[in-house]
């Protein structure tokens, strides 16, 4: 009778072991050395990649904690607006030049849009409304009974 040799099984737990080495911070370089930290606008901190690794071109349009900031490739990071705004959803147009993102407030909200240097924003559209009760009807009849 021959043996069965679970190579497969071995196999499978050195895969494992190597990936959760890679998870798990075993495996060196698990410090925050490559990681400076970068203060923001509304005074909370944002922690960088420094490392070779993180390289891109262009500019990166991000939001944290409802202030829109960029990142260029050489990773400089600056508010394009004041922490005092609940700022999200940043979109870039397709030529580049303009962003559009939303404003929120406490009862409403604004789509505005803004050069990509930060300057000042424009107003899209605007979310605060009035409420009009049944605007071109007569006021509803409370005769009618319902069964």
């Amino acid at each position: 009778m021959k043996r069965y040799i679970p190579w497969h099984i071995c196999f499978l737990l050195v895969l494992l072991a190597l990936s959760l080495q890679g998870c798990l911070g075993i495996g060196g370089n698990a410090s925050d050395q490559n990681f400076k930290s970068v203060n923001t606008a509304n005074g909370k901190k944002l922690q960088v990649n420094t490392s070779n690794e993180a390289l891109f071109k262009g500019k990166l349009y991000f939001t944290q904690g409802h202030v829109l900031l960029v990142m260029d490739g050489s990773r400089n990071v600056r508010a394009l607006t004041p922490g005092k705004y609940f700022v999200g959803d940043p979109s870039v147009s397709p030529d580049g030049r303009t962003l559009a993102f939303v404003v929120r407030y406490k009862y409403s909200s604004d789509l505005v849009s803004m050069p990509v240097n930060g300057t000042h924003w424009t107003i899209l559209k605007t979310g605060s409304g009035q409420y009009i009760a049944n605007p071109p009807y007569p006021a509803p009849k409370s005769t009618h009974k319902w069964f």
